[in-house]
């Protein structure tokens, strides 16, 4: 779905080899007439792929103000994959007032924010919603700024993240992170360069979960924090963390 308005997709089964529904913003195609990929609903499916579940980004457009609701996402690499940059090819796109909610997965990464290190202004990504997800994966979630050029207003609510395996990369914190999504993060959720960022009721559950997890959720580099409700306990079969928070300002828990 590329640089198309009030456009509905319901009640599908989809099995892709590639991503299975994305949300485009590839504006150079259309030339002098841009225009934004907005106003879209997607709703009642099930998704299955090697990729992406979910895949929003390419271009340099604008993706706004969209709805997913009501997913099944099963046997795939990257449940959610949000990108705005996804190489030194495009500036990025603009991807904000997007709403993810009521969605099922069973996946290696359930989620994946990446504004990307190729991203110039103005692209950005703002004002992203997570709500009532239930997400099995073998690795950690990402949802990551660049220095400089931070995301802002992420909310994750009621948010079940099951962590199970021990298929991670206890280097990642030193590496720069793939657009795949498939990056080994050792935490259940971790965030860095995000302004604005809610958490309330997000849990995490480890399943079988192996020593080379670090930590329940991470936040480095950020500016605005509120935690409330959020239970992650540390893995327990290594020495990690329940919380870390590293150069935060403005953390309110309640």
């Amino acid at each position: 779905i590329d640089c198309c308005r009030e456009v509905t997709v319901s009640d599908c089964i989809i099995h892709a080899g590639d991503d299975a529904i994305t949300l485009r913003g590839y504006s150079a195609l259309l030339g002098e007439h841009e225009q934004p990929c907005e106003h879209v609903t997607i709703s009642n499916c099930v998704l299955s792929t090697p990729c992406c579940g979910m895949r929003v980004g390419v271009g340099s457009g604008t993706v706004r103000n969209c709805t997913i609701s009501n997913l099944v996402i099963k046997d795939t690499r990257t449940g959610i994959n949000i990108i705005s940059a996804y190489s030194a090819k495009w500036a990025g796109v603009t991807i904000e007032n997007v709403r993810f909610s009521s969605i099922s997965m069973d996946t290696v990464v359930p989620l994946n924010v990446l504004l990307g290190e190729h991203a110039r202004p103005p692209a950005q990504i703002r004002n992203l919603s997570f709500s009532h997800i239930r997400a099995i994966g073998r690795q950690g979630s990402y949802i990551g700024g660049n220095e400089g050029q931070h995301i802002s207003g992420i909310h994750l609510h009621e948010v079940d993240l099951v962590m199970t395996g021990n298929d991670v990369d206890q280097g990642f914190a030193e590496k720069t992170p793939s657009p795949t999504g498939s990056n080994g993060v050792p935490a259940a959720l971790w965030v860095r360069h995000v302004d604005g960022l809610r958490l309330s009721g997000l849990r995490v559950e480890w399943q079988e979960a192996g020593d080379a997890w670090q930590a329940g959720v991470v936040v480095e580099h950020g500016d605005g924090v509120a935690l409330s409700a959020v239970e992650a306990p540390p893995p327990p079969e290594s020495v990690g963390e329940s919380i870390r928070l590293e150069q935060v300002r403005d953390v309110r828990c309640f």
